[in-house]
C-alpha cells in the first residue's frame, strides 16, 4: 500500500482585528488595579514573545481590563507601566495552544523607574473559557516513550480517553475515543488548518513529534470556532524558528533481540521472529541568517525538519490450509490427520420415502474426474504446503512485512513589524508498505 499525504498551509495572524476561525493562537487578558482595588485605566502593556523578541502594545480601556488576541505558544514577558505607579513585570508567562490566559496586575504607587519583577506566575483557574482542556507540552511530546513515535498516542493521557486501536489507512498511531463518543467525531486541526481524513475521519497529516511544538485536546466544546466535530478537537502547534538555533538528530533502533517471544512463534517452536525498525531524522530552526546579505533576527524566521522510518518484521500467524491430499480429493482425514466426517456426492441426489438423500464417496474421495482443472491449478499455485503440526493449526505464515516512511516539514514565519505574521508551512508525508 502506498500512502502520500501532502500539506501545504498559509496563515496570516494579523493582531488588529478578531480570530474568528479555527485557530492554535492563544490570548492574554487581565485586569489593571492599583492596590485599593480601583481600576486604572490608561496603562501600557506590553507583551514580549521571549523566542521572538516580537512585542505587542496594547493601552488598557477606561475599565481597567486589556485583551491582547492571536498570540503564538510560547513564554512571554507581561510588562505593564504607568507614570505615578511602579512598572510590574511578569516573567515566564507560558501561553499553551488556543489558550485564553488571564494575567490580573495591582500596580504599586512609585516611580516608573521602580519594578515589581515577578518571575513564574502560578497556575490559574480557567474562568475565560467553558471549553476543557488538556494540554501535552513539548517536554511530554518528546520525552515519553512512544512505539512509533506518533503523537495520536499521546491522546491517551487525556482524563476520559480510550484507545480505540490503529487509525485507518495509516502507517502507526492510534484512534481514540473521548467522552464515550466515537474516534470519527474527533475533529483534527494542525496550526489552526483542518487535518482530517475526510472519509474515515481520522488524522491526515502526522508530524514527527520532533516537530510539534504542543498539542491540546478540548472537550465539552461549546465554542463555535469547533462545530466541526461532536467530539473533541485536537490541536497541534508545529514548532517555528526563534533568535536562536535549535536542531536536534536522532536515532531510534527496535529489533528482535530486544523483544520477547510471541506466543505464536512460540507454539510452533520457532525462534522470535526477525525484526528491524529504524526511526531517524533531524531538525533546524533560528532565524534566517544570509551572512553579510540578511539577517532575519527579531523578524524571519525558519523550521524544518525530515524523519525516516524504516521497519521490517517477520509474521507468526497460525492457521490451517488444505494439504496435498485434499487438493487432490482425498476428504477422509482433517487438517491435523485426524478422520474426518463423511462427505457426500451432491450428483447423487434423490428422494427416497419423501426425503431427500445421497449416497457418500467412497473412501471419502473425490474423483479426479470431477475436480475442474482451474481450481486444481490454482490450489498448486496459490497454496503453499503445511509446514506445522500442532492442536489446532496446521501452517504458521513466517512472511515479511516492511514499512518505508519518509516526511518532509518546512514552517516559515515572517513577521511585519508587531502586528502582523505571514506564516507558511509545508508538509510531505509518503509511506509504503
Amino acid at each position: 500500500m502506498l500512502r502520500l499525504s501532502l500539506a501545504v498551509s498559509l496563515a496570516v495572524a494579523s493582531f488588529t482585528g478578531t480570530v474568528s476561525a479555527q485557530t492554535s493562537l492563544g490570548t492574554v487578558v487581565g485586569n489593571i488595579t492599583d492596590e485599593s482595588g480601583a481600576a486604572v485605566p490608561g496603562v501600557t502593556v506590553r507583551i514580549t514573545n521571549d523566542g521572538t523578541a516580537a512585542e505587542r502594545k496594547v493601552v488598557v480601556g477606561a475599565g481597567g481590563s486589556y485583551t491582547v488576541p492571536a498570540l503564538p505558544p510560547g513564554i512571554y514577558t507581561v510588562q505593564a507601566e504607568m507614570p505615578g505607579f511602579r512598572t510590574d513585570i511578569q516573567r515566564n508567562v507560558k501561553l499553551d495552544v488556543n489558550q485564553t490566559s488571564r494575567i490580573d496586575i495591582v500596580l504599586k504607587v512609585g516611580e516608573v523607574t521602580e519594578r515589581v519583577e515577578v518571575s513564574g506566575v502560578a497556575a490559574q483557574l480557567q474562568t475565560d473559557s467553558s471549553t476543557v482542556a488538556t494540554t501535552v507540552d513539548n517536554k511530554k511530546v518528546v520525552e515519553l516513550p512512544l512505539n512509533g513515535r506518533s503523537f495520536t498516542q499521546l491522546t491517551l493521557l487525556v482524563p476520559g480517553a480510550v484507545g480505540t486501536g490503529a487509525a485507518i489507512f495509516q502507517s502507526s498511531g492510534t484512534a481514540v475515543s473521548i467522552s464515550g463518543l466515537r474516534f470519527e467525531a474527533n475533529n483534527y486541526t494542525l496550526d489552526g488548518v483542518n487535518n482530517n481524513e475526510t472519509f474515515f475521519k481520522s488524522y491526515g497529516v502526522q508530524p514527527s513529534i520532533d516537530a510539534i511544538q504542543e498539542f491540546k485536546v478540548q472537550t465539552n466544546i461549546t465554542a463555535a470556532e469547533f462545530g466541526t466535530g461532536a467530539g473533541a478537537n485536537v490541536n497541534v502547534v508545529t514548532k517555528s524558528g526563534t533568535n536562536e538555533f535549535h536542531g536536534s538528530a536522532y536515532e531510534f533502533h527496535r529489533n528482535q533481540h530486544l523483544s520477547s517471544q510471541n506466543y505464536f512463534s512460540e507454539q510452533a517452536k520457532l525462534s522470535i521472529p526477525v525484526f528491524r525498525q529504524n526511526q531517524f531524522g533531524a531538525t533546524l530552526g533560528g532565524p534566517v541568517w544570509i551572512p553579510k546579505i540578511y539577517n532575519g533576527k527579531n523578524k524571519t524566521f525558519f523550521f524544518v525538519g525530515y524523519e525516516a522510518t524504516k521497519s521490517g518484521r517477520g509474521q507468526s500467524i497460525l492457521g490451517n490450509i488444505p494439504t496435498a491430499a485434499m487438493l487432490s480429493g482425498d476428504l477422509s482425514r482433517n487438517f491435523q490427520g485426524d478422520a474426518a466426517p463423511a462427505i457426500f456426492d451432491p450428483a447423487s441426489t434423490r428422494t427416497v420415502g419423501g426425503k431427500l438423500t445421497r449416497d457418500p464417496f467412497p473412501g471419502q474421495k473425490i474423483p479426479a474426474s470431477r475436480l475442474h482443472p482451474a481450481v486444481t491449478a490454482y490450489a498448486k499455485t496459490f497454496y503453499p504446503a503445511p509446514n506445522l503440526s500442532i492442536p489446532g493449526s496446521n501452517y504458521i505464515d513466517t512472511r515479511s512485512q516492511s514499512l518505508d516512511g519518509k516526511q518532509w516539514i518546512a514552517r516559515a514565519d515572517q513577521h511585519f513589524g508587531n502586528k502582523n505574521i505571514l506564516t507558511g508551512r509545508y508538509n510531505l508525508n509518503d509511506t509504503t508498505s
